[in-house]
């Protein structure tokens, strides 16, 4: 089977997104699956170093990167040709995240040329997502961009149960099916050979935070919930 993704950006700038399509493109590689990875240069405010050419081999698959066109809403003119010319020789396109340019070009282009597409917006349509930043311009275009792309969809991705939960009270004509974001969790003989963990007071508690600083994680909240001197 011949997938396609197609994202704004890979760049490690832009958070746990850019990890999971990665890990999603090497997770079907494994699987036997022929899959290539359409994505721009985006870094956040700068640019990867990667340039735009010949698709790139990683880990099974093959990443082709197109250069951002403009920084507002990541839109990509080579991007937008390539899909014109090769969408039609995919099975079946996985379009990621919502506000931005690439998914557009995409779904149009999938929706005429008969290939079936999956939608993944990575959280980016929950309250949080659409509130946080230019609601008005957000729900504007939820209303009349991403709401016809998520409804001819064959089918939207979240991955957990409260994301799962706010798509469906969009009353999407599409399905919403549920599919956590998978982990490769390191041989348990390497975990034994790895660094013990430094030694704390006893009766202290130690807390461990993966993720990026940022408000959508919740810190404020985490934080005043440990005890002083705990």
């Amino acid at each position: 089977m011949k997938i396609l993704h197609v994202t704004p950006s890979i760049g490690p700038l832009r958070g746990g997104p850019s990890r999971a399509v990665l890990d999603m493109c090497r997770g079907l590689a494994q699987a036997g699956a022929d899959v290539t990875l359409a994505t721009t240069d985006d870094n956040g405010p700068g640019r990867l170093g990667a340039p735009p050419g010949p698709a790139l081999a990683q880990d099974g698959y093959r990443i082709l990167y197109f250069r951002r066109t403009t920084r507002a809403y990541t839109s990509s003119v080579g991007l937008t040709v390539w899909l014109a010319r090769h969408l039609h020789e995919y099975d079946l396109a996985h379009l990621h995240a919502a506000f931005t340019y690439a998914p557009l070009p995409a779904a149009w282009l999938a929706r005429r040329r008969g290939v079936p597409y999956v939608v993944t917006p990575h959280g980016i349509l929950g309250a949080w997502g659409v509130c946080a930043r230019r609601a008005r311009a957000k729900r504007l275009s939820l209303a009349l961009v991403e709401r016809p792309i998520l409804d001819r969809a064959a089918c939207v991705h979240a991955t957990s149960a409260r994301e799962a939960e706010g798509l469906r009270a969009l009353g999407l004509c599409a399905p919403v099916a549920t599919v956590h974001l998978g982990v490769d969790a390191p041989p348990l003989e390497a975990v034994a050979r790895g660094a013990p963990p430094p030694p704390f007071p006893p009766g202290r508690v130690a807390l461990l935070f993966m993720g990026r600083f940022h408000a959508v994680k919740g810190l404020d909240l985490l934080l005043p919930g440990v005890r002083p001197g705990a």
